[in-house]
């Protein structure tokens, strides 16, 4: 199975590069025209490099309206086959539903430029889950003929020509690096898993619906039975059930079961299908749980390596990231300013955090580690 992983993710690497490829050849072709008049009919380097500036924020504002689209697909696909609203992201601004209410909080989730989230329709071996999957690739490819089309009408207009194009292009690009099932994790692999498995729709459901529950503030711990799956390593099939199967350690985390909970961590990072950004919170809560569980620190040292600390910096944003370094500045470090610090960011990130059940949760881990490490201090004085 690793030996297969791994070549997917090969075909999936060059696929990704191809997606990107397209884009980055439309925007330069899209400049083309403005930089030969700029240069030829006009003459003057300060106009050539003031119009490339432009056409490069264009570029970067074609690729936000495109992932904003991209999620609108999620959203009307998703609303017409049954599912119900919960939030709608673009870059770091989430739209979420409380009390019947939208508000405007702040989540970042490195890797991802947007998400749509919303309430499954009850499980059933029919339950819709192509067209919520696919929506967003199709918006692509239908803004990619609409942007085409304008193009056309507009092609002589400079800059509004150039965006057109270069947009026309972001979305193809786009709509194709999502829906192509070979890009491990996508909208178009994630349709093919579920389709081939029970467990992976079982997974994908169950993870929709503990969206849903942590929007009402409701924490993983005192979620119901049926949110969770897969609570063995044998039973992961695919990157849905590998994510179902993470969720589970953290409901024996979040219950206080740390053994438990370290026992099941270990398991999920051993398999190759467990996806990036869950493979490094996952080592953070095994980092978490052997300090807390007052391990030999050989054991937090083979786990946080070089690579790790890189990972964790560049997801310094992330809550359970936070939390996790904060219990290591305590514990391990027995640096206390330096935990204030990152407690403080965890409060300002706090305050926009959409789902407050995750915040409470992580929290309570963090006074666990504080008050072990005030007990710790008290004993050391003695």
């Amino acid at each position: 199975m690793r030996e297969k992983a791994k070549n997917k993710g090969r075909l999936g690497g060059i696929a990704s590069v191809l997606c990107f490829g397209i884009i980055g050849l439309g925007c330069g072709i899209s400049m083309v025209p403005f930089m030969t008049y700029a240069l030829e009919e006009e003459g003057n380097m300060f106009i050539f490099l003031l119009g490339v500036l432009i056409l490069f924020s264009l570029m970067y504002l074609s690729i936000f309206i495109e992932m904003a689209i991209h999620e609108a697909g999620h959203l009307v696909f998703g609303l017409a086959t049954g599912y119900k609203f919960l939030s709608y992201r673009i870059g770091s601004f989430t739209f979420i539903k409380e009390e019947g209410k939208i508000k405007v909080k702040r989540y970042v989730l490195p890797g991802t430029g947007g998400q749509c989230l919303m309430s499954p329709p009850p499980y059933s071996s029919s339950m819709p889950y192509v067209l919520y999957n696919a929506g967003g690739a199709i918006f692509n490819f239908l803004s990619f003929l609409l942007f085409l089309l304008f193009f056309f009408l507009f092609y002589t207009v400079p800059f509004l020509s150039s965006f057109l194009l270069m947009s026309a292009f972001v979305s193809f690009g786009l709509g194709a690096m999502n829906i192509i099932p070979l890009i491990y994790g996508n909208d178009g692999s994630n349709i093919l898993n579920i389709g081939r498995s029970k467990k992976e729709k079982e997974s994908f459901w169950s993870q929709m619906k503990l969206v849903e529950y942590q929007s009402r503030g409701i924490r993983v711990k005192d979620m119901p039975e049926e949110i969770f799956p897969v609570k063995a390593k044998d039973e992961i099939e695919g990157i849905m059930s590998a994510s179902a199967f993470v969720f589970y350690e953290n409901k024996l985390v979040d219950e206080g079961d740390y053994e438990g909970a370290l026992e099941k961590a270990e398991e999920a990072l051993s398999s190759p299908l467990l996806p990036h950004i869950l493979r490094v919170t996952v080592k953070c809560d095994v980092i978490y749980l052997l300090l807390i569980l007052e391990r030999d620190k050989k054991e937090v040292d083979e786990i946080k390596d070089k690579t790790l600390i890189k990972q964790l910096k560049a997801m310094r944003g992330l809550i359970t990231v936070m939390r996790g370094e904060y219990c290591y500045a305590l514990l391990y470090e027995k640096n206390e300013d330096k935990a204030a610090e990152i407690r403080k960011a965890f409060d300002s990130t706090s305050e926009k955090y959409p789902y407050y059940s995750e915040i409470e949760s992580e929290r309570y881990l963090m006074d666990k580690a504080l008050s072990l490490y005030l007990e710790d201090s008290a004993t050391r004085k003695i």
